[in-house]
């Protein structure tokens, strides 16, 4: 940004606005402040997704062999795995507390949960929580975005219908975002977000985005930018190195003259120290970093920013968070030395270097080759020490170091550790071993799936105009139901809870603790059964065990169909008694046929041609 104001042919043909100016040099300045952190960032990143150490810092090295290990990327893979499998582990991880006695009605707490789940699953939720991971793992922070989208689409026969219409978490990268990182709380601190789209890009947000007004305002001024800049001639190339050198893109002629398109999108409070005028809450957006399209007061009704932020390791004073394989790197790096380094020994004893003294004729070094030696000459191996060869045991040592200290034991990969041991300990060690795991997921639930969340209600609320239909199921009955949701149903005093992570938990240890707790000899004595309601016991094994979806447990029903089952069997029974009684004799069917016959016409030949061919 330094020299910007001095690139007078480029501003002037712009006309860059002072707020424009002053937000562009803020988010260069915060950007430049953080080189350091994105270097590791970017340091993590080569390592997770190497594939020989010539792209790591290994590459200093001067091995032969370039064989990385991935312990780093496999140790990210495992975090990832069982965060995710604890966020959602079924339908329970997200849960409506209502704030006054309308919402607390079960009926409505249901038709908002519903509502909830069906905006998540459409909008793709969870597929983008799982991107935020691996932000969290990788850098240590996640950021996340709530807005509202309504995204039309274009059948072939000309028609349009809503593809999607409600609530959406997009992420935003963290090379993306920047902030005052010393302010107590990510909350309090302004903010700015970087865009990068396309022009096309851009016409297709302004129509799917209820409130797009600024972004028809900022394409119109991003085509004429480049517009001018393509037609202007007179641009003196000293100036042009000196100008705004926009990230990623080159210097800013290059950038106006291409169709990619950068938005900054400032959120807080605005103070002219010139006029003494203080605007608080303000969201503000540059095109251009010259022209301002959008400076209007933020519209949530909870009135903070709809932008989220949870770090791993939280820094004091600080608001940036370390990632959990920051610290791991440089046992990498000795893991992938000591490899290397092993092998390469190898090599030296397989094909140990030569020593040659004095005259000796050439030779072909291979096996059974006969060397010449003249007067005082010779041939002598130099094979290295192979005590290296033993390295081994040192790698798998700083592996199994990496795992403790990532907070991933190897139990969470389903490997057990040596030794025997009673259930009482199995049960602890697990406890113990996971301990940090369940902590840091259960902090990310809390500082940001919770807040995304309840952004997500929020935003609802605010741009729901008519109503909307959600798929619900009767639990009783299963039976499918398409109720309707309208503002004054979302408008109700309560929060959403995701509570997925701590939920998993606590059932694991229930479970645990009331199979043994069975087994005891206390539960086993009829004084002590007694106290127990066999009802809300099944209602406990059918939370525990994910069955609600099942409808198994009911009160009483193992009577009631022990009783439908037993009058089914006594009608059973009695039909067969009476087909019994009415099906046809055989013998009295040939006497009933032979009275029936006039004496006078009977004969005795007669009689014994149709007794023989009556049915038996």
């Amino acid at each position: 940004m330094e020299g910007f104001g001095e690139t007078v042919d480029i501003g002037q043909q712009l006309g860059v606005e002072e707020l424009a100016r002053t937000i562009a040099n803020r988010w260069v300045e915060w950007k430049s402040a953080r080189a350091v952190q994105e270097a590791e960032w970017r340091a993590i990143r080569d390592y997770v997704f190497a594939t020989d150490t010539s792209t790591t810092l290994n590459a200093k090295l001067p091995w032969k062999n370039h064989t990385v290990t991935p312990k780093l990327c496999q140790i990210r893979d495992n975090l990832y795995s069982n965060y995710i499998a604890s966020l959602f582990p079924n339908n329970l991880w997200l849960d409506y507390e209502a704030g006054d006695q309308e919402s607390a009605k079960l009926v409505v707490k249901n038709k908002i949960r519903a509502y909830m789940l069906q905006k998540c699953k459409d909008s793709g939720f969870e597929d983008t929580v799982s991107r935020l991971l691996l932000d969290w793992i990788d850098t240590g922070n996640c950021f996340a975005q709530t807005v509202y989208e309504n995204r039309q689409e274009t059948l072939p026969d000309g028609s349009v219908v809503t593809a999607y219409a409600g609530p959406k978490v997009i992420r935003i990268n963290p090379a993306d975002i920047v902030f005052n990182p010393l302010v107590n709380e990510f909350e309090n601190s302004p903010k700015i977000v970087r865009r990068i789209m396309t022009l096309g890009d851009l016409a297709a947000a302004a129509e799917n985005t209820p409130d797009g007004s600024y972004l028809k305002k900022a394409l119109d001024i991003a085509s004429k930018n480049r517009v001018l800049m393509r037609e202007y001639v007179g641009l003196d190339s000293q100036a042009v190195q000196q100008a705004l050198a926009n990230d990623g893109f080159g210097d800013y002629y290059e950038y106006l003259t291409g169709d990619t398109v950068e938005l900054l999108d400032f959120y807080g409070n605005l103070y002219d120290s010139e006029t003494g005028k203080l605007e608080k809450n303000v969201i503000v957006t540059v095109v251009d970093r010259c022209k301002i399209v959008r400076n209007e007061p933020n519209p949530s009704w909870l009135g903070t920013v709809p932008i989220r932020h949870c770090p791993w390791r939280v820094r004091q004073d600080n608001l940036y968070g370390m990632s959990p394989l920051a610290n791991l790197v440089g046992l990498q790096y000795r893991i992938d030395h000591l490899e290397n380094l092993k092998a390469d020994v190898f090599d030296l004893v397989a094909f140990p270097l030569l020593k040659i003294r004095g005259n000796v004729e050439e030779f072909q070094y291979k096996p059974g080759a006969t060397i010449f030696c003249g007067d005082e000459g010779d041939v002598v191996f130099l094979s290295p020490d192979a005590q290296a060869l033993n390295a081994d045991m040192q790698i798998n040592l700083l592996e199994n170091r990496m795992e403790e200290l990532a907070g991933a034991p190897k139990e969470a990969m389903g490997i057990r550790t040596p030794g025997e041991k009673t259930a009482f300990e199995v049960q602890k060690l697990d406890n113990a071993a996971s301990r940090i795991f369940q902590n840091k997921i259960t902090y990310f639930e809390r500082n940001l799936l919770e807040p995304v969340l309840n952004d997500m209600l929020e935003v609802a609320k605010r741009n729901l105009d008519t109503y909307d239909i959600v798929r619900t199921v009767e639990p009783e009955t299963n039976v499918v139901l398409f109720e309707e949701i309208n503002k004054e149903l979302l408008s109700g005093q309560g929060k959403m809870v995701a509570q997925g992570a701590r939920h998993f938990a606590e059932k694991n240890n229930l479970l645990q603790n009331l199979v043994q707790a069975s087994n005891t000899a206390l539960m086993q004595d009829p004084d002590v059964k007694v106290h127990f309601s066999p009802f809300k016991t099944a209602k406990l094994l059918e939370d525990l065990l994910d069955l609600d979806a099942y409808n198994l447990v009911r009160k009483n029903i193992r009577v009631v169909e022990e009783a439908e089952t037993q009058d089914m069997a006594e009608d059973v029974q009695e039909q067969q008694f009476v087909n019994r009684e009415t099906r046809p004799n055989p013998e009295q069917a040939m006497l009933d046929m032979m009275a029936s016959v006039p004496e006078e016409e009977a004969s005795e030949e007669v009689m014994a041609e149709e007794a023989a061919n009556a049915p038996v």
